[in-house]
């Protein structure tokens, strides 16, 4: 079909109009953001307290799990599994402070459906990984550093040596804190690591969560809280030089916001092994 220059101009102007409208109607809702979000080529993400803005091939300060993640090409093995196995997570925010976390024989509810959003995310990455659900509590809660020591014994003779090793906990909630922070519009659960200085590969488990942990808040600059050395402890992590104990939110938090913080724990170990050069992207 052939037009003529003054109907091309005429669907132009009704296009050009239309967008206007448009506009116009999401400045209503959304104010000034509006404008970007039409025109932009990338994303806006957001927190509580920062916007940073990805346009035009721009360096953003955070990440969303479900965009342009990288495909590692790799032969790492990674072990995720729980030492406090029934650690638990709350089902709703709703009165979270009134109403904390304990222990739950529901995995749904548990450290375990963390690991299993982080295991996802990893093999999403193109991470090999096994997620032992083993509880480790049967004996009693002081008797699980020796279980989950059996436990990674037992994987090991099965499937060999790993690259990673994660234990996943969850924290307790401290008064007054803050046990979350908004990425993209997600409550996402704060992070913490804990390195056992008895550990004959302390040093090095030590240099490999600060960089895990560096990787997180480049994502976010307050998602991951610290790395706590404990130098009277090892907390089984004598198998590699690359064992992390990992404290995923706390009592105060739900379920979903610590599944959300792991797909992040997931991206952090990526980029570091990357750069590390012991996978290739």
């Amino acid at each position: 079909m052939f037009y003529t220059k003054r109907t091309v101009s005429r669907i132009m102007a009704c296009i050009f109009a239309m967008c206007i409208s448009v506009l116009m109607l999401q400045m209503n809702e959304t104010g000034a953001n509006a404008i970007i979000k039409i025109f932009a080529p990338y994303s806006i993400l957001q927190t509580n307290n920062n916007t940073s803005i990805s346009v035009m091939g721009a360096t953003a300060t955070e990440q969303r799990p479900s965009e342009a993640l990288p495909s590692y090409s790799t032969n790492c093995k990674i072990l995720i599994y729980h030492t406090h196995t029934n650690e638990a997570y709350l089902e709703s925010a709703q009165n979270r402070y009134e109403n904390l976390a304990g222990r739950s024989p529901n995995s749904d509810l548990t450290v375990q459906a963390a690991g299993s959003a982080l295991s996802d995310m990893l093999i999403s990455l193109g991470f090999d990984n096994d997620h032992d659900t083993t509880d480790n509590e049967t004996n009693g809660y002081n008797q699980a550093y020796k279980q989950s020591a059996t436990l990674i014994n037992s994987n090991i003779k099965q499937n060999g040596e790993y690259t990673v090793y994660i234990d996943l906990h969850r924290d307790a909630y401290t008064h007054n804190s803050i046990p979350t922070v908004e990425i993209n519009g997600k409550s996402v659960a704060k992070i913490m690591f804990v390195v056992g200085g008895k550990s004959p590969t302390a040093t090095k488990n030590r240099e490999f969560a600060n960089k895990v942990a560096a990787e997180l808040n480049a994502i976010h600059p307050n998602l991951c809280e610290k790395v706590l050395f404990a130098s009277n402890s090892k907390y089984n992590q004598d198998y590699s030089d690359k064992c992390l104990l990992i404290e995923v939110g706390d009592n105060a938090v739900t379920v979903e916001e610590a599944c959300n913080a792991a797909e992040y724990v997931a991206i952090a170990i990526g980029r570091v092994l990357a750069k590390e050069g012991t996978i290739f992207s």
